[in-house]
């Protein structure tokens, strides 16, 4: 259903999470790299989410779920609903997604042919009051860069760099940068018709995966 990876800085651990459907519940498994196991857990909630992949912040994982930001604590491995999802008044945004950069969440939607791609910010994390809209990208206009029409758009944003641009992936065919000072854009990326990537990032880091020893209950860094 979701999935999400991320690093418990109390414990000094990194853990993935995998959101499995039961017969009448959420199954969800998490696998420390540290114990190199498994736990499961049995949730009765609702907690499908629009994306799969969760994004990694504060020491936890986010999600978008009905109406709000629903994040996973690696710490203790628990389920917390944080902060609704922007008020955008009369306009009726459909969600899609959540990243985040320089320490801030943000949101973005589906763009349609009635409403523009947009993209939030979370100024201050957990108030949702501190939600400010930072982008605007008219649909046909990004429909055009990425070679479809609006109602085939199906963007998601890998990231936010320093300098502000956006870099976006529609459908594993097309990575294209976005830059809202001079409000231009640059394909990364324009694969074949067949050809299908998927984009990541990732963080440098000076803390090594440490995982149980093998035999034993001491610990090696690989």
């Amino acid at each position: 259903m979701f999935h999400g990876f991320g690093y418990d800085s109390l414990t000094e651990d990194y853990k993935i999470m995998l959101a499995t459907e039961g017969p009448s519940e959420v199954m969800m498994n998490v696998f420390s790299l540290k114990r190199n196991s498994w736990r499961t857990y049995e949730y009765l909630a609702d907690l499908r989410t629009t994306d799969q992949q969760g994004c990694f912040l504060n020491g936890a994982l986010h999600w978008i779920t009905s109406g709000t930001i629903t994040s996973l604590d690696l710490a203790d491995e628990e389920f917390k609903e944080i902060v609704p999802l922007p008020y955008c008044g009369n306009t009726d945004y459909s969600f899609e997604g959540v990243t985040s950069a320089r320490n801030c969440l943000y949101v973005y939607n589906d763009p349609t042919e009635d409403t523009d791609f947009c993209i939030w910010i979370m100024k201050e994390y957990g108030v949702k009051e501190s939600w400010t809209r930072v982008i605007k990208i008219s649909s046909e206009i990004l429909a055009r860069q990425v070679f479809v029409e609006v109602d085939k758009l199906e963007l998601k944003v890998v990231c936010i760099l320093e300098n502000g641009e956006v870099l976006m992936d529609h459908e594993g065919k097309v990575l294209v940068s976005y830059n809202p000072k001079t409000r231009t854009f640059r394909n990364i990326i324009k694969g074949k018709e067949d050809d299908e990537f998927q984009a990541t990032t990732y963080l440098e880091t000076l803390v090594s995966p440490v995982t149980a020893a093998e035999g034993g209950g001491g610990a090696k860094n690989m």
